[in-house]
């Protein structure tokens, strides 16, 4: 499963752009206006998808879901396949003086099949047996987090970025706990992490919730400081996200973006 990550800089042709290029399976943007969302909604670009029951191949637009505002500093998430259990969840603090506040997305999609894998007969056994409906190798749920974090120029106060993670972690454990299973997710976005203390006390939080760094990439002009964007995952109660490859690139935004290339196994009983 590809997935790309990007803060847009409120670039409204930039989204676009970036589906055709790159065709993601699934992607995040953060710093997305309404204007972003109006000119992706018509999207003339479709990625070709093949249909695993036929084996035919298939147009098909990316479903979609956003948190925005006039300003430009929503989030939104992209998927080839259904979008649902959507969340919304507001930074506790506002910034800029009381004009700006945060916001970010939380939904589940699902992964296509050849992407799910069993890490033994046995457990794919087990797991058909418990889920009569479908087999270890069919399209698995995952949930995604677009997140643009806390910045508060110029003082950039690590705590309140801080209590806006935990704000959206606790939104999480109320939806695996309503759920009663816990999903896998990916939690990846600009999240202004502007000194090695603000990412360490980022991921002291993040890692109180179960969730591990897997990559961070360079923000331009920042090369040998902390970096702003980053990617965590948390693995499910039955799956297992396997981190494959990840990569940076370069667009039109001043944030670089990130592809990373995921699997997930269904865990051993």
């Amino acid at each position: 499963m590809k997935i790309l990550i990007q803060n847009l800089q409120k670039r409204a042709d930039l989204l676009p752009a970036l589906l055709e290029k790159y065709e993601p399976d699934a992607a995040l943007f953060q710093e997305v206006s309404l204007g972003n969302t109006d000119s992706s909604s018509s999207l003339s670009t479709l990625r070709k998808v093949a249909n695993t029951r036929t084996g035919a191949r298939s147009s098909t637009k990316y479903d979609s879901v956003s948190f925005t505002s006039k300003r430009g500093y929503g989030t939104a998430i992209y998927s080839l396949l259904a979008i649902s259990n959507v969340h919304k969840v507001l930074s506790p603090y506002s910034e800029f003086g009381g004009f700006i506040v945060k916001k970010t997305i939380i939904a589940t999609t699902l992964t296509a099949p050849d992407t799910v894998s069993s890490s033994s007969a046995q457990t794919e056994a087990a797991h058909a047996a418990s889920h009569p409906q479908g087999t270890a190798n069919d399209a698995q749920e995952i949930r995604f987090v677009s997140f643009h974090g806390y910045n508060g120029q110029p003082f950039c106060n690590s705590q309140k970025l801080v209590s806006h993670v935990v704000a959206v972690l606790q939104a999480m454990d109320k939806d695996d706990e309503k759920l009663g299973y816990c999903l896998p997710t990916i939690f990846a976005g600009d999240f202004n992490t502007w000194s090695a203390d603000h990412f360490e006390q980022v991921c002291d939080a993040m890692d109180d919730h179960g969730f591990r760094s897997v990559y961070s990439w360079p923000y331009p002009g920042r090369q040998d400081q902390t970096p702003l964007d980053h990617a965590f995952a948390r693995d499910g109660d039955e799956q297992r996200i396997d981190v494959v490859h990840c990569e940076h690139f370069a667009s039109d935004s001043d944030h670089l973006g990130a592809l990373m290339e995921i699997s997930l196994t269904v865990a051993a009983a």
